[in-house]
C-alpha cells in the first residue's frame, strides 16, 4: 500500500531512515515534512518520527492553480479510487504550499467532490480525516488518515511537565546517535530517556534532575511506557556523573533566555567532554551551544534543525575531540 507519512520538517531524514528499518521503502519526499513510502500499514503506525499515517487516493498535478483546474483533478483521481473506499461521514483538511491559493477553497471543493463520488457527508467533526496538500511543484495529493490521534501525543505521558519536549524530536537522537549507553541530566519528564529505551532496548538509560518531582514523574511515565530507565535525582552543576557513558543526550533549560541557557548549555557540554564520547543537545540557541562546544573541545557532527511549539530549533550531535 502507498502511505503518506507526515514529520516535522527538518526530521525527514531521519523519518526515512527509521522507516526503511521497519521495512518500509521509500518512494519520495514531496515536500518538507511529507514522504511517500510503500509497505504495510501497522510498520507505518509504529513509527516514532511521524505524526500521521495516511492512505494515499490521488497523486496527480494540477495545469493550473485555478479552482476548476483543482475541481477537474480531484473528480477524475476521486473515481479512479471507486465509490467504496471512502463511507460514512468525513472530515476535509487543506494544506496549501502555494501563494494566493485560500485552504478553505481546497477544502470545500475536496469536500463536495468527496461527496460528490464517495456519497459521503462531508462534516468538520467526523472522526475520519482526508488531508489535501496542494504543493508548491503542482502536485495534488489527496489521503485517507489513517490514525484517528496525532501520533506524538503518547500515552505514556501521565505526568506532564510545562516544557516538555515534543517525543518526535527526542526519537530521533537514537536513529541518528545510536550508543550503548546514554546519559541525560536534565531529563524533565522523561521524553528523550524513555524514547532511546523504547528505541534501542539493550541500551543503558540513565536520566537525572534536580527535580525531586521530575523523578518520580519519569518513573511514572516510564512504567507506563514498558521503558527501562534508571531516573535519579542530580544537580547539573556537581557532575553527578560517576562513570563514562557513550552519548549524553539532553534538551537543556532554556526559559529565561540565551544568557540562562548558556550557563546550562556549557555545564552540559563540559560534563559531555568528561564523561561521554558523543552528545546531542536540543536548543534554539545554536550559537551559544557551538562557543560553549567549542569551550569544551566537543566538534559539531550534525545540525538538524526543525521546530518545536512554532519555535525554531536545532538538534546539534557533537563528538569529542
Amino acid at each position: 500500500m502507498k502511505l503518506l507519512l507526515t514529520t516535522l520538517k527538518g526530521l525527514e531524514e531521519a523519518a526515512s531512515m527509521e522507516a526503511r528499518m521497519r521495512g518500509l521503502k521509500l518512494v519520495s519526499v514531496l515536500e518538507p515534512s511529507l514522504l511517500i513510502v510503500e509497505g504495510e500499514v501497522e510498520a507505518a503506525l509504529k513509527l516514532r518520527t511521524v505524526d500521521s499515517v495516511s492512505e494515499v487516493l490521488c497523486l496527480a498535478r494540477v495545469e493550473d492553480y485555478t479552482p476548476r483546474s483543482i475541481r477537474s483533478t480531484l473528480r477524475r483521481c476521486f473515481r479512479e479510487v471507486g465509490e467504496e473506499r471512502l463511507t460514512g461521514e468525513l472530515r476535509v483538511k487543506a494544506w496549501v504550499r502555494v501563494r494566493g491559493v485560500s485552504r478553505r477553497i481546497i477544502e470545500l471543493i475536496a469536500a463536495r467532490e468527496a461527496e460528490r463520488v464517495f456519497k459521503v457527508e462531508a462534516n468538520p467533526r467526523a472522526r475520519s480525516t482526508m488531508r489535501i496538500y496542494l504543493c508548491a511543484d503542482g502536485t495534488l495529493l489527496a489521503a485517507r488518515q489513517l490514525n484517528t490521534e496525532p501520533l506524538h501525543l503518547r500515552r505514556y505521558y501521565v505526568f506532564k511537565h510545562p516544557r516538555a519536549l515534543n517525543p518526535l524530536l527526542a526519537a530521533v537522537i537514537p536513529i541518528l546517535a545510536p550508543a550503548e549507553s546514554v546519559y541525560d541530566p536534565c531529563c524533565g519528564s522523561g521524553t528523550i530517556p524513555i524514547e532511546y529505551s523504547l528505541a534501542i532496548r539493550d541500551a543503558e538509560v540513565l536520566c537525572s534532575d534536580i527535580n525531586v518531582e521530575n523523578v518520580r514523574g519519569v518513573r511514572v511515565n516510564a512504567g507506563e511506557a514498558g521503558a527501562c530507565v534508571e531516573p535519579f535525582t542530580a544537580d547539573l552543576f556537581r557532575c553527578p556523573l560517576v562513570r563514562d557513558v557513550d552519548l549524553l543526550a539532553t534538551n537543556p533549560p532554556r526559559g529565561g533566555g540565551v544568557a540562562y541557557a548558556y550557563k546550562y548549555l556549557r555545564a552540559v557540554l563540559r560534563l559531555a567532554a568528561a564523561r561521554a564520547s558523543k552528545a546531542s543537545l536540543v536548543t534554539p540557541y545554536k550559537q551559544a551551544a557551538l562557543l560553549a562546544a567549542e569551550r569544551a573541545k566537543l566538534r559539531l557532527i550534525r545540525d538538524v534543525a526543525t521546530f518545536q511549539g512554532g519555535q525554531r530549533v536545532h538538534l546539534l550531535f557533537f563528538e569529542v575531540t
